[in-house]
This record gives structure tokens, C-alpha cells and sequence, in this order.
């Protein structure tokens, strides 16, 4: 009777805990959007042609300064970054890296809200991630995945596969771990195959003094 009683009981636990956990999932995404969706920018460029298009990006200073891919401002002649309600006029770069497409911008700004970056190295094949991004313009949108590779691109360079989903517009989002922690920049799609998403390594910026930390 008693061990009767002991694997009801152990049922009735697995069941609520499975219960539970999309609950939980749910949690991890609504505080990482609350900690983090301010640090979150739109990136718009307008190119010789007059045409103006846009992607996304995230503040790593207070004073501005903000990451996104090379080919979101490669053929810009004015950029803008709309942070919030606020649009912010575009200094100059800081930091470029062509060949990773990468780019850290300087916007004119101060106490702006910042992410925190964390290590890639340090999250495991199978953990949840989530991106932030503006897909199609639609602002500050948040999806959840797994991070379900890293890839070699050669012998001393990586590139997180992702599950979360983006779309054009989404370049230069920032890619969280479960701790609310920069792991990686979303920077392109395999548009053929279903669900493949790839991001930079946030690894790639080996200075620590252009986050000003």
C-alpha cells in the first residue's frame, strides 16, 4: 500500500512540474524583455539612392555606443538610431570588423540603458536563448529557441546556429542566454531551409574597454 501511495505521489510531482515548466519558460522570457528591451535600438540608414531601410542593434555604453552587423550601415550615408521614443544622431564608429559583420556605432547619447554581454563558451548546445529584435519593423519583438550548434566558419572562428526565430530586419539583435546575458549578434538565415539561424559570437569583441567595462 505504501509503495503504492509513494509512485501516485511521484506521478501526481512529475506531472505538475511538467505543468509548470512552460510557466517558468514563460518567466525567463518576460524578464529578459523587461531587463533588456531599452538596451534594444532600431538601426535606420538611408543609402544614395534615397532608399531607407533598417535592422537592429544593442546599447554596450551608457554613452552610446552600440552593436550591430557591418552590412545593416555598410552602404548608409546617414544613419539614425531609434531607441524608445528617442531617435539618436549616429557620431561616428567605433569599432569595425568587415570580414565578422560587426560594427560598434557611436550615437549621441548618455545614461542610456545597457545590456550585459556574457560568454558564448559558457552556454552549452541545447540551452535556451533570445533574441530581440525588430522583424520586418515590427519593434522590440522577442522569440525564444535553443542554441542548437556552434559551427566552425574556420580554425580560429565560430557561429552560434539558433532555433529562435528572426527575420530581415532582425540583423544586429542581441542573442540572450537564460541568464539575460549577450551571448551573440543575429546576423544572417539560411532563407532555403527551415529554421536555420546563425549569429556571431559576442566572443568576437576581445576588448572589454569598448563596452566600457
Amino acid at each position: 500500500m505504501n509503495l503504492y501511495l509513494h509512485k501516485i505521489s511521484s506521478t501526481v510531482l512529475l506531472l505538475l512540474l511538467l505543468a509548470f515548466i512552460p510557466a517558468l519558460v514563460f518567466a525567463d522570457a518576460e524578464n529578459i524583455f523587461k531587463e533588456n528591451s531599452k538596451a534594444v535600438v532600431v538601426i535606420v540608414t538611408l543609402d544614395n539612392n534615397g532608399d531607407v531601410t533598417q535592422g537592429s542593434g544593442f546599447i554596450v555604453r551608457a554613452d552610446g555606443a552600440i552593436v550591430t552587423n557591418y552590412h545593416v550601415i555598410s552602404n548608409a550615408t546617414d544613419i539614425k538610431v531609434k531607441a524608445g521614443d528617442k531617435t539618436l544622431d549616429v557620431e561616428g564608429l567605433i569599432y569595425k570588423d568587415e570580414e565578422n559583420d560587426l560594427v560598434i556605432l557611436k550615437a549621441k547619447g548618455e545614461k542610456l540603458p545597457v545590456v550585459k554581454t556574457g560568454n558564448f563558451e559558457k552556454t552549452n548546445v541545447g540551452e535556451k536563448v533570445y533574441v530581440i529584435s525588430s522583424p520586418e519593423g515590427l519593434e522590440n519583438t522577442i522569440s525564444d529557441g535553443i542554441l542548437s550548434g556552434i559551427r566552425d566558419i574556420d580554425e580560429k572562428r565560430k557561429v552560434l546556429q539558433i532555433t529562435a526565430p528572426v527575420s530581415a530586419g532582425s540583423s544586429g539583435g542581441p542573442v540572450f542566454n537564460k541568464d539575460g546575458e549577450v551571448i551573440g549578434i543575429a546576423t544572417f538565415i539560411i532563407q532555403t531551409a527551415q529554421n536555420l539561424n546563425f549569429a556571431m559570437p559576442i566572443n568576437f569583441f576581445r576588448y572589454s574597454s569598448l563596452f566600457g567595462s
